[in-house]
């Protein structure tokens, strides 16, 4: 997160870092940090027989993914997904073991970014599917 003290006429541009939660290297590319509808303590609710979406890619590959990580899903916003949404990965329903859990961050029309919240077993994988389990009410 950085706050942009300066832009001169020639379109160099002077910013302070706020946060960092990877490294940064020259080149990064930036774009507005956006304002998320919300109020504390409004938390997503559980959602019965919601959609399913596959993994189509990671933010970076990593042998192992883990919490902390963030994933694409093929849902988007015209799907009826919304940021803080969270979808997860079970096996054996209807008694499902939820192996994985993520949360909506970003949604675009047709796409959504996901971070991962919570993973039992190394499933996250491309291809994984995951079903939208908890739903942030709409007003």
């Amino acid at each position: 997160v950085v706050t942009v003290l300066h832009r001169s006429r020639d379109g160099r541009i002077v910013a302070r870092v706020e946060a960092m939660y990877e490294d940064l290297a020259q080149g990064d590319l930036v774009r507005v940090l956006p304002t998320y509808p919300g109020s504390p303590g409004v938390v997503a609710a559980p959602f019965e027989d919601g959609p399913v979406a596959n993994v189509v890619a990671y933010a970076q590959e990593h042998e192992l993914h883990q919490p902390g990580n963030f994933l694409f899903l093929d849902l988007g916003a015209d799907d009826g997904v919304g940021v803080g949404d969270e979808f997860i990965v079970e096996f054996g329903r209807p008694e499902a073991l939820v192996e994985g859990r993520a949360q909506v961050v970003s949604v675009q029309d047709e796409v959504a970014t996901a971070r991962i919240t919570m993973i039992r077993n190394p499933v996250f994988v491309r291809g994984i599917q995951m079903r939208l389990d908890r739903k942030m009410p709409t007003r």
